[in-house]
């Protein structure tokens, strides 16, 4: 299928959410249907966190304007706080970024990122308790690597288990 993009589309500024996308042409509500009998409560709480992110129905602020003359009043919509959701996750991530800079030495140091192949999704979505084993796998062959060339490395670890 070929989808045109105009070039007003790629020019545009406004950034796409995770909620935008599980709205657009009711895409989540698709999904949900289809798959209804096979989300984890995890998953559709996060979901749920998400789409009500923002909206009064979380609850909300109200503010008035202090002149006694003025009836202006602005309510303010809370947010899910949840790590996943695209506007409450970055803050999260970088808040959590700002508080750990401080236990990394100043030297040089590698990014490296394993992952997982395509044909072991499933197992661990039905297993997704086993992702906590990755961590430490993965640090034991980076230390049995370096260990070859006389190197004790430090490490910093984050799991990221989607997207």
């Amino acid at each position: 299928m070929l989808y045109a993009v105009s070039k007003k589309e790629l020019d545009c500024e406004q950034k796409r959410s995770l909620k935008d996308l599980l709205l657009k042409d009711n895409s989540w509500y698709h999904y949900f249907q289809k798959y209804k009998d096979t989300l984890r409560h995890e998953v559709l709480e996060t979901i749920s966190n998400i789409l009500s992110c923002g909206s009064t129905l979380r609850g909300f602020s109200c503010y008035d304007c202090p002149n006694p003359k003025c009836t202006h009043s602005k309510k303010v919509a809370f947010t899910c706080h949840n790590r996943f959701c695209s506007k409450c996750g970055k803050k999260a991530t970088e808040n959590w970024i700002s508080k750990q800079i401080h236990l990394l030495p100043s030297c040089d140091w590698q990014h490296i990122t394993f992952t997982m192949p395509r044909e072991l999704w499933r197992f661990f979505k039905e297993n997704w308790i086993l992702l906590g084993w990755l961590l430490p796998v993965a640090a034991s062959i980076l230390l049995r690597l370096a260990s070859h060339k006389g190197v004790l490395p430090g490490m910093f670890a984050a799991l990221h288990s989607f997207g």
